[in-house]
């Protein structure tokens, strides 16, 4: 495995050969994550000496952010720290002529981390509105991985 500096501020980017076709080499384009405000996207690249191995990209991320819930009278009950983490996947990923392109792929909207935040929060009844307080999402840290088809573990990890 070699573990590389990513051009995000600490972010590891990590290439395991053993978790790859014999031969599987960078083409074009670099991977990488960068994170802008709730997003995270991370770069579209080429490998080549897949093969006709397929694989998939994944990108993980947690989140945090306070829920608070409103009576009706408009009362505050305290904040309750939420820290979902959502999932986005680039789908099985098709190798032609031994070459793999890998899209870009980008975090979850600000709507569904709003709604992540928001799914797990219990407010006192069902008359108790909640709301995200929007200047307290975060992102605790990501993991992006690409894993080939019929190999234990991720070729490419990227973390932060």
């Amino acid at each position: 495995a070699v573990a590389l500096a990513s051009p995000a501020a600490w972010a590891t980017t990590t290439i395991n050969q053993a978790n790859a076709p014999t031969g599987t080499h960078l083409q074009s384009g670099t991977p990488s994550c960068q994170v802008n405000g709730y997003t995270i996207t991370c770069s579209s690249y080429d490998l080549a000496g897949v093969g006709s191995t397929n694989a998939v990209a994944n990108l993980s991320a947690t989140y945090s952010g306070s829920v608070i819930c409103t009576n009706p009278g408009g009362n505050i009950a305290p904040g309750q720290t939420q820290n979902p983490t959502i999932d986005t996947s680039s789908g099985q990923l098709v190798s032609k002529n031994g070459r793999l392109a890998v899209p870009m792929l980008r975090s979850a909207s600000q709507a569904t981390i709003m709604n992540a935040l928001m799914q797990n929060t219990r407010c006192p009844n069902g008359k108790w509105t909640k709301s995200v307080q929007e200047t307290s999402i975060a992102i605790v840290g990501y993991t992006y991985t690409l894993t080939f088809a019929g190999f234990s573990g991720a070729y490419i990890t990227i973390t932060d």
